[in-house]
């Protein structure tokens, strides 16, 4: 049996308790869940932008990556329903509610371009 996996930010809360609420909500036996550092995901032939859905080789992200887990994990209607919207729209509201997440006293998803060290300037 072929297993999809659903990454997501494990060092997000927001991505945690979404996470567990969909497990719970909509459960399914043949999707791997995980919590992944977004560097770990540069491997990935995707831009990691979101959450990611990856299925016989094929890859979703954001709204897509829900509404595919929903039609694998066998609520079509939950996933028709997330369709009627358009995907624009769908990832617009996404990229709304990822960017005002905070994840402890550091913003979720950072970027994955190496940071630059400068010293302070002296007064």
């Amino acid at each position: 049996m072929n297993v999809a996996k659903f990454y997501y930010d494990g060092g997000c809360s927001v991505c945690q308790r979404f996470a567990y609420w969909a497990q719970r909500l909509f459960p399914s036996e043949t999707v791997e869940w995980i919590a992944a550092d977004y560097s770990d995901l540069t491997q990935l032939p995707v831009a990691v932008e979101g959450v990611i859905y990856e299925e016989g080789g094929r890859y979703w992200v954001k709204t897509e990556a829900i509404r595919q887990y929903l039609k694998q994990a066998g609520y079509p209607f939950w996933a028709s329903l997330l369709g009627a919207v358009p995907l624009r729209w769908r990832d617009w509201l996404y990229d709304r509610v990822a960017q005002r997440r905070a994840c402890g006293k550091r913003r979720c998803a950072p970027s994955l371009e190496p940071k630059r060290r400068t010293r302070p300037k002296k007064s």
